[in-house]
């Protein structure tokens, strides 16, 4: 009887010990499951880093309904693509894709400070003229500023996590949300023309919290003769890669746009709208 007793006892101690351990460690478990970050604070850290950057490489291409910018020289021009380059604290230079007087064709612009030049082969002869062809599109404004990309991402509101995906290879964070058109333009260099609500996608690096790509549709711009809406699609590469931006006077009147022209033809992650 007593021999009983003792093996019913043993049995007992050895269940509550494997009970003990199992619970112990369903807790730990638990406690290694990583609490889903604040998509706010996504959207401060990405606006951050956006500002203090001191070189960083965009593309920028719209699709669906057109997107239609005025111009010095040119008038009204088909907006379909742009790659470019900005460097601290107030260079920048770009390879436009456009329309321009119903003929597709590129424009080389080089912006340093509130100075502009740009190049095509039809409206210049294929050198630069010391001029805006794009009004108000001003580096340091767009990146660097108060009222910049910073500023753009801050105004998100409604914002959600979607979720982590891969994209370009790279694991991101998948925010969406809203924002007022007018607050958003920076993430369009200047060229975005909307009052009204703007549906935006925003992918954050999950290792550097480094926005790398943005999408930014108008629903307002949905017509009888235009079903799909205006989408502009921005990604941002090459964070602090040293890029040399030249003004036109000092690079000869020829090298000013190289580090564009080599964007152009060495990224094309979005690629070129193309031309119907």
């Amino acid at each position: 009887m007593k021999l009983n007793l003792n093996r019913a006892l043993a049995t007992r101690l050895l269940c509550g010990l494997l009970g003990l351990s199992i619970l112990t460690a369903c807790q730990g478990t638990s406690a290694t499951i990583p609490t889903p970050p604040n998509p706010s604070d996504l959207l401060d850290h990405a606006g951050e880093t956006i500002q203090t950057t001191k070189f960083v490489k965009i593309k920028l291409q719209a699709s669906g309904a057109p997107v239609y910018i005025n111009t010095v020289g040119a008038g009204a021009v088909q907006f379909l693509s742009a790659d470019g380059a900005y460097a601290a604290p107030d260079r920048a230079s770009a390879v436009v894709k456009a329309k321009l007087l119903g003929v597709s064709g590129q424009v080389d612009i080089v912006s340093i400070g509130d100075g502009q030049w740009y190049r095509n082969a039809i409206l210049t002869g294929g050198k630069f003229l010391p001029s805006q062809f794009a009004p108000g599109f001003n580096a340091a404004k767009l990146v660097s500023s108060d009222q910049g990309i910073r500023s753009a991402l801050q105004s998100v509101t409604g914002i959600t996590l979607v979720g982590r995906e891969n994209m370009f290879g790279t694991d991101v964070f998948h925010l969406k949300g809203k924002a007022d058109g007018s607050k958003v333009t920076s993430l369009t260099v200047g060229l975005i023309q909307s009052t009204t609500s703007v549906d935006i996608d925003v992918y954050i690096d999950t290792a550097t919290y480094r926005a790398i790509r943005v999408v930014m549709v108008q629903p307002e711009t949905v017509s009888a003769t235009q079903p799909k809406p205006t989408t502009w699609d921005l990604e941002l590469y090459d964070y602090d890669q040293p890029v040399t931006i030249d003004s036109p006077a000092d690079a000869a009147g020829s090298g000013a746009t190289t580090v564009a022209t080599d964007i152009a033809t060495t990224n094309p992650t979005l690629g070129v709208a193309s031309t119907p």
